[in-house]
């Protein structure tokens, strides 16, 4: 920390051009760069040029910035001053703080499926609640942006709009604060609000009141009310004769009678561990409950799937077609299982089609 901290700093009155000369580059540095990318920048009097400050201590990663990686730093800090990533950043950052706790409860080991969709139901009602009153919204983002923008020396202007814009976003506005709240925080909003209701809507709590066999959910319900439960998500899974082995389960764990504590602190591993040989029907119910995902990877699956059929060569197809290849590049073990009804079905609808071309 000694040497990082004692790092030589050209004075002011330094001559670059004749650095720049000797190492036979038709740049020279700029004395102003030192502040501007401060404190991890640094300029070497030995090499002669820009380096990282870690770089300049370290002979195994010699790099010249200004060869490497200094445009793609001016090219990081362009974007970083725009008003539309300042404002993006401004409204993502507000509602991942309204959406943490969730997450987190999301991805803890006693995951209560049913008490986050509830939770989530009331995060809804404010974002809806955000969406009608859009207005003092949208006044509340520019103000933090303005300060955000401030702070790094930017300023937050509206795009330049031209009458035919293509590739963003050109809704009619006669300010600032109604540009941003029509292109970009009633789009978020709108988005948030479908993502969330699609997700954890009621056609899903049948699914989720699995978890309701957890001993810490199951004895906060009287057996009849315990009962109608297992018969909804009984049917949901079609899994026969569940409810004689639900209620035998629920008289067992009510006459251990251990603390709510314990039983809060229990994995739902532990608990199909319980289940042994006498329920077979709980135990494939709680396998279903811990094969249950919270979240998705589908983006994901879509980048990598998109590399490997949007080829040179398919650089043209339309939105259609390209989105049905990837779907059948991401399910081919199911279309290989039904390759044949597949086949079937693509020739038919081939079929239909009047062509020149012999397919039969």
């Amino acid at each position: 920390m000694d040497i990082l901290k004692r790092c030589w700093t050209p004075p002011e009155n330094y001559n670059f051009s004749e650095d720049a000369i000797a190492v036979g580059s038709k740049r020279k540095f700029n004395h102003s760069w030192l502040q501007a990318y401060a404190p991890w920048l640094a300029y070497s009097k030995i090499l002669k040029g820009a380096l990282c400050l870690y770089c300049e201590k370290s002979p195994r990663c010699f790099r010249f910035i200004y060869h490497q990686t200094f445009y793609t730093i001016q090219t990081i800090h362009a974007v970083a001053n725009k008003s539309i990533f300042i404002m993006s950043v401004i409204l993502i950052a507000k509602y991942s703080k309204l959406l943490e706790p969730v997450v987190n409860a999301l991805q803890s080991k006693n995951l209560d499926l049913l008490k986050c969709s509830n939770f989530i139901k009331k995060i809804v009602v404010i974002v809806k609640d955000h969406r009608e009153h859009a207005d003092t919204e949208i006044q509340e983002l520019l103000t933090a942006a303005n300060i955000a923008a401030e702070n790094i020396g930017a300023e937050i202007n509206l795009p330049r709009i031209v009458k035919q814009q293509q590739h963003r976003s050109n809704p009619p506005a006669l300010n600032s604060a109604e540009f941003w709240k029509r292109s970009l925080l009633i789009p978020y909003l709108d988005s948030l609000i479908s993502s969330l209701e699609r997700r954890f809507s009621d056609e899903n709590i049948p699914a989720f009141s699995l978890l309701l066999l957890h001993p810490s959910n199951m004895l906060d319900m009287n057996t009849k009310e315990f009962k109608l439960k297992i018969n909804d998500f009984a049917n949901y899974y079609q899994i026969k004769d569940l409810e004689s082995e639900a209620e035998l389960w629920y008289n067992i764990w009510k006459e251990k009678k251990l603390a709510k504590s314990k039983l809060s602190d229990m994995e739902m591993s532990e608990v199909v561990e319980e289940t042994d040989i006498f329920f077979p029907k709980i135990k494939q119910a709680l396998h279903i409950s811990l094969a249950q995902p919270c979240t998705t990877s589908t983006i994901e699956r879509s980048f990598s799937t998109l590399r490997r059929v949007k080829t040179w060569l398919r650089s043209t197809m339309t939105e259609n077609r390209l989105n049905g290849l990837c779907i059948l590049s991401v399910h081919r073990k199911l279309l290989d299982e039904k390759k044949e009804e597949m086949q079937q079905k693509i020739l038919s609808r081939f079929c239909e089609d009047s062509r020149r071309l012999s397919l039969l």
